[in-house]
């Protein structure tokens, strides 16, 4: 005869309990039931369990021995059960996110401090990189979720939902330009404008303007981080055009942000990689980052896209 569970939850009430009577009562059942499920147990394991005397079950050697290791097997179970309800409910697990430098100094980190808060078993890595090496690690399955660029389509990685920034006007404080309610390429003629270099895929977008109605700008530094530039621009060395997250990381007693008109548009993506299953955690911090994003004026999101 082989062991079962409910002749262990037996064995384990009786010897928690004294009696068969107390037992019975703990597992809802009758005492001739409580001793049949000893009886049955004592010859599924090959020997005595329990002296009976005046009306109690006293635990013989062999029985205090056995316990101990039932006792971890029911503790076990219940870190099982345990365990299932986080990952039901998303409270426990490890996330590992790629983010590209404009977001991971400001909104990422908010995002994922309020997440962490809620989920005090869950940890996360929060990996700062090009919107390439974002792509080229979901790609890999290295990362479960990643924030970049869009537009860099991969076949190993799919889009989750996407979204469209406004870049903005960053001054001095007490620049010339900060009491207007917006900039435009000709305010900024003869400028000493920081720039994002050449590699940037933003650079093309934010000069195309200033191109097209033949402004010249005094192109003083160029830097390949946007949080960068807003230094500078906090040093007085300048003006810069960013996207938003980056501006609002800057030191606003040193630094105005305006509109910037025509609009020039961002696109950005979060996505996953494609050949892995997204687990509820995973897809909470999704929705986590979606609804972080919507706090931000301006912005346009694109919900899930299928895939």
């Amino acid at each position: 005869m082989q062991l079962n569970l409910r002749q262990l939850e037996a064995f384990k009430a009786v010897m928690e309990t004294g009696t068969a009577i107390h037992a019975a009562e703990i597992l809802n059942v009758s005492q001739p039931a409580v001793s049949k499920l000893i009886a049955n147990f004592e010859r599924a394991v090959g020997f005595e369990v329990f002296d009976r005397a005046h009306g109690r079950l006293a635990p013989t050697p062999e029985a205090v021995m056995l316990y101990n290791v039932v006792e971890h097997a029911f503790a076990s179970v219940a870190r099982i059960e345990q365990s299932a309800v986080d990952i039901r409910e998303r409270r426990d697990g490890r996330l590992t996110v790629g983010v590209m430098p404009a977001l991971s100094a400001g909104f990422a980190q908010r995002v994922a401090t309020a997440f962490l808060a809620r989920r005090p078993q869950v940890s996360l890595t929060l990996h700062g990189r090009s919107s390439q090496k974002i792509i080229e690690s979901l790609a890999g399955q290295q990362l479960d979720l990643g924030i970049f660029a869009a537009g860099l389509d991969h076949p190993g990685v799919s889009t989750d939902f996407q979204f469209r920034v406004a870049a903005v006007c960053i001054l001095p404080r007490g620049h010339r330009l900060a009491n207007k309610a917006h900039i435009e390429p000709a305010d900024l003629e003869g400028e000493s404008f920081i720039s994002l270099t050449m590699l940037d895929r933003i650079r093309a977008r934010v000069d195309h303007p200033f191109e097209s109605a033949g402004i010249r700008r005094s192109i003083r530094i160029d830097t390949p981080m946007a949080a960068s530039a807003c230094a500078f621009v906090a040093q007085g060395a300048g003006v810069s055009i960013v996207d938003p997250f980056s501006a609002m990381e800057a030191d606003d007693r040193k630094v105005a942000v305006r509109p910037f008109v025509p609009a020039i548009h961002f696109d950005m993506e979060v996505a996953h990689p494609s050949r892995s299953r997204r687990s509820q955690l995973v897809l909470a911090f999704a929705d986590a980052l979606r609804d972080g994003l919507r706090a931000y004026p301006g912005l346009t999101l694109v919900e899930s896209v299928p895939g």
